[in-house]
């Protein structure tokens, strides 16, 4: 069986561009990133060097130098990283990205091999896959560079996979996460493409319900409430509502849909009484 070439170093089009804007493939991205990470130098190359080898498709040099540099330094997180960069061979290249991951958890390069991986599974179509790798990075490393672009393709995998509602819901919060830059763009555009019957079962998705237990016109009688029902472990929140009649009310619990908030007021009233009323939990 012909072996995968490893699409980390070339990209050919593919059926997976047609997720992603033509203007941002994968191989822009992976130039863009490489670019904003900060340069790190390990044993007698930089990371610089390697990406100005690659950039040149001197693809031998750069692996006999970075071989050479494993061999010496079998520990060191970035050799191991370039290393896997460097393997031509997707599924072989996708192992040693996967062993990059478990011995240098703590380490910077945790996050870009997760998103190689999740890159390597989007390309083969396998958007499940590829979803799961990049919300695993965005979730796992907030503080990464990557935390933005993982973020937005684990939405254009869901999107790939024909999860209008999961991806609608990422690219939202792509939006509001990441103001005045290239992913609020391409989030809004990809969500301007969605069509009014993939917005309408999208909107059903996001519907939320929950208990609301109180209603009061002073603030300090909706908290004392609400202490009161967290004491009984209770999930309890105050939430103010102002674009009618100023109210705060008591909330319990968060539920994909009614039965289920219906089932948890019934019991919840029989333990504590009073008025119950079912709503729909606004954003």
């Amino acid at each position: 069986m012909r072996k995968r070439r490893n699409q980390f170093l070339a990209l050919p089009k593919s059926e997976s561009q047609r997720f992603a804007p033509p203007t941002l493939t994968f191989l822009f991205v992976f130039v863009l990133i490489a670019v904003l990470l900060p340069r790190l130098g390990f044993g007698q190359i930089s990371e610089e060097e390697v990406l100005k080898m690659l950039a040149q498709y001197d693809l031998p040099t750069a692996r006999q130098k970075i071989e050479e540099i494993y061999r010496q330094r079998p520990s060191s997180a970035p050799a191991a990283y370039w290393r896997a960069l460097i393997t031509e061979e997707a599924e072989e290249a996708t192992e040693l990205f996967d062993e990059v991951v478990l011995r240098f958890r703590n380490s910077e390069y945790a996050d870009r091999a997760t998103y190689r991986i999740a890159q390597y599974h989007f390309a083969q179509g396998q958007y499940h896959s590829a979803q799961k790798y990049f919300s695993d990075l965005y979730k796992r490393f907030p503080q990464s560079p990557l935390h933005g672009a993982a973020r937005y393709f684990a939405a254009k995998s869901w999107m790939a996979a024909g999860q209008a509602d999961s991806s609608y819901t990422e690219l939202r919060a792509c939006v509001d996460a990441y103001p005045n830059t290239w992913i609020s763009k391409l989030a809004k555009e990809d969500l301007d493409h969605f069509s009014p019957d993939e917005l309408q079962k999208a909107q059903v998705a996001l519907t939320k319900f929950t208990v609301q237990v109180g209603a009061f016109t002073k603030r300090e009688n909706a908290l004392k409430q609400a202490k009161k029902l967290k004491a009984m472990n209770y999930p309890a929140e105050v939430f103010a509502r102002q674009h009618r009649d100023a109210l705060h009310l008591v909330w319990v619990g968060d539920f994909a849909t009614r039965d289920e908030a219906v089932k948890f007021g019934d019991e919840l009233r029989k333990k504590v009484g009073g008025q119950i009323q079912i709503v729909v939990r606004e954003p």
